[in-house]
């Protein structure tokens, strides 16, 4: 059995996290294990799972106490104990540092798997992407969720495998019952349903999303929005949406575990993020047979299906609106779209089967 030691800043239940369980949950243990580093002591949401499947977990804190020789020891005893011959590093931000450690204990197969494409332009997200840039100098393969993400990682020449964000194709399929039922749970009623999945973060642009609900509204009053996800910046849109006297029409729904559920729950999908690499939110939507509102920011190969439309940041959030109202035309078969999502390379399980064999053969 090949163990691979992943590492990343944290087990919360965020984009990156999420792909690497829906990979886990698909592969088989007894020929690969997935251990994990993680860069701080709180014990995120998939520990258990990790736990339960046969996985370690390591709990490094050189986000709490920036302790370089410290996290170097400690690092390179874990590598060297676990005689680990993989190192899949996703933290794009200590990478130069982690990956130069896995080099020096002798790690044959370092892997730097860029997940972003681009960065927030504020002081510190200028430094976070000039740290970022030696993130590939001391691995042996390069990945990337998307071409753009490996473009901005890499360079527009680099050499890089794209490895797509695979979901659970079945689990994230449409289901009338679910629509009925969380629509009568959470009184829906008749409301036209607009969603977004993502962290309270300036990069998910949660202003200009309610910006565009409050112009939807005024179009369409029997409109309510729902907000999935937590983060730094919640409160501050909690109190923009009671400022709007929108309170009883947005849906705050925190850190849920069934966001596929609320997915059929929905009629409409906004995305307008500053920046992304492939969002694993937008394919589940998709794959849920919602259309998509989303920002040109964003990556091309997101667009899977025919009920996707994108807008600049620029254009005004009016039109914005409008275009989400107009998706309700839409002739959507739901049900059929998480077959297409599949036929496009996006199911978790066929995206595990494709990385056991490349952990295999990278090996050998």
């Amino acid at each position: 059995m090949i163990r691979v030691l992943h590492i990343v800043g944290s087990l919360e239940a965020g984009g990156l996290e999420t792909l690497i369980m829906n990979i886990y949950r698909k592969i088989d243990t007894a020929q690969v294990q997935f251990d994990f580093v993680v860069h701080r002591r709180k014990v995120g949401v998939y520990e258990e799972e990790i736990l339960s499947r046969g996985g370690k977990v390591y709990h490094l804190t050189f986000l709490d106490d920036k302790n370089y020789p410290k996290y170097k020891k400690q690092l390179t005893k874990i590598i060297r104990d676990g005689n680990y011959r993989i190192v899949h590093g996703h933290h794009s931000a200590l990478g130069s540092l982690y990956l130069r450690i896995a080099k020096k204990a002798g790690v044959p197969v370092r892997i730097s798997h860029s997940h972003i494409a681009s960065f927030s332009r504020t002081p510190k997200g200028y430094v976070k992407y000039m740290i970022t840039r030696g993130f590939g100098k001391n691995a042996t393969h390069h990945f990337a969720c998307s071409r753009w993400a490996g473009e901005y990682m890499y360079g527009k020449d680099g050499d890089f495998r794209i490895i797509n964000n695979g979901i659970d194709t079945e689990k994230f399929r449409f289901d009338p019952s679910f629509r009925a039922e969380k629509r009568s749970e959470l009184k829906l009623d008749d409301d036209f349903v607009i969603c977004h999945v993502g962290r309270f973060h300036d990069q998910k642009n949660h202003t200009f999303i309610v910006d565009v609900f409050k112009e939807l509204c005024a179009l369409h009053p029997q409109s309510k929005l729902m907000l999935i996800g937590i983060g730094p910046l919640e409160e501050t849109i909690k109190a923009k949406v009671k400022s709007l006297g929108l309170s009883d029409k947005v849906l705050f729904m925190g850190q849920i575990t069934n966001v596929h559920q609320m997915l059929s729950a929905a009629d409409a999908f906004l995305f307008p993020s500053l920046y992304e690499g492939l969002p694993l939110t937008l394919v589940e939507a998709q794959n849920a047979g919602l259309p998509v509102i989303c920002s040109d920011t964003i990556t091309d190969e997101c667009h899977l299906t025919q009920e996707y439309d994108v807008l600049s940041l620029d254009t005004p959030a009016k039109t914005w609106a409008q275009t989400v109202l107009r998706s309700r035309e839409y002739q959507i078969p739901r049900e059929e779209r998480s077959l297409l999502i599949r036929e496009k390379g996006y199911d978790s399980g066929d995206v595990a089967e494709g990385l056991v064999e490349f952990y295999q053969s990278a090996v050998k």
